[in-house]
C-alpha cells in the first residue's frame, strides 16, 4: 500500500508540475495564429488577456469624444483570407468572408478620441448561429469582450401555415443589410463598447470565430452612442 501511494503522490505532483510549465510556456515568448497555411500574428507577447472593458474604459475614459469620423476601406484590405471582393452583392459591393476568415485593413486617425466601431454586413447564411469576430488593433485584442464580438441575425414568424391550425409559428431568418455598433455579446455596456485610438495609422483585424459573412462598410465613429428614441435604434437597423 505504500508502495501505492508513494506512486500516486509522485504522478500527482508530475501532473500538477506539466500544468505549471504550461501555463508558464504560454504566458510569454512567440506567439503565431495560422490559420489556411496564412500566419496572421507572429510576435512577442503575453498570454494574458488584457482585461475587462471596464478597466480598459476606465482607463481611457477621459480621452472624450470628439466628433470625428474615419471610414475603414473595406474594399481596399492590406492582409486576407478566405475571403473575396463581390461587385453588388445583395445590392452593395462588398467582401464575402468565408467561415474560416481574417481581414486587416489600415487606416488613419486624425484626431485621438474615443471611438464606436459600426460594422454593415448581411447575414450570409450559415449554420443559424449568430455570426462571431474577433477584432484586434494594430495586432492586440484591446479588451476581453473584443475577443467574442457577435452580429445579430434577424428572425420573423414564417407566414406561411399550410395546415390552417393555429400553431406557434416557425421562425425564420429575415436576411437584410444590417448595420450594429460592437458591443458585448451580453449587453452590460448599452449600444457600443469604445475604443481608444491615438492620432496616426492603425490597424483593423477581424478574425472570424464562426459563420461566414459579407461586409459592406466599416466606420469608427467618436460619438456617444445613445439613440433618444425608437425611432432612431430602427433607423440606424436599417441603414
Amino acid at each position: 500500500m505504500k508502495k501505492v501511494n508513494k506512486k500516486r503522490k509522485f504522478f500527482g505532483i508530475l501532473f500538477v508540475a506539466i500544468i505549471v510549465l504550461i501555463f508558464y510556456t504560454k504566458g510569454t515568448g512567440t506567439y503565431k495564429v495560422i490559420t489556411n497555411g496564412a500566419t496572421i500574428y507572429d510576435s512577442n507577447f503575453t498570454a494574458s488577456k488584457k482585461g475587462s472593458y471596464a478597466s480598459y474604459y476606465e482607463a481611457h475614459k477621459d480621452s472624450g469624444f470628439n466628433g470625428n469620423q474615419v471610414d475603414v476601406p473595406v474594399l481596399e484590405f492590406s492582409e486576407g483570407n478566405g475571403v473575396k471582393a463581390i461587385d453588388n452583392y445583395e445590392g452593395k459591393d462588398a467582401i464575402y468572408c468565408e467561415e474560416e476568415s481574417f481581414l486587416s485593413w489600415k487606416f488613419d486617425v486624425k484626431i485621438s478620441g474615443l471611438y464606436a466601431l459600426k460594422f454593415n454586413y448581411y447575414p450570409v447564411e450559415g449554420y443559424g448561429a449568430s455570426i462571431e469576430r474577433s477584432i484586434r488593433l494594430d495586432g492586440e485584442i484591446p479588451f476581453n469582450e473584443a475577443e467574442n464580438v457577435e452580429f445579430s441575425r434577424i428572425y420573423v414568424d414564417d407566414e406561411m401555415n399550410p395546415s390552417g391550425k393555429l400553431a406557434r409559428p416557425k421562425q425564420v431568418e429575415s436576411r437584410r443589410w444590417l448595420t450594429e455598433y460592437v458591443t458585448d455579446s451580453l449587453g452590460y455596456y448599452g449600444m457600443a463598447t469604445y475604443f481608444y485610438l491615438e492620432e496616426g495609422e492603425h490597424t483593423l483585424t477581424i478574425e472570424s470565430v464562426r459563420e461566414p459573412v459579407a461586409i459592406a462598410g466599416i466606420s469608427f465613429i467618436s460619438k456617444d452612442i445613445m439613440p433618444e428614441t425608437y425611432k432612431e435604434v430602427l433607423q440606424e437597423a436599417q441603414n
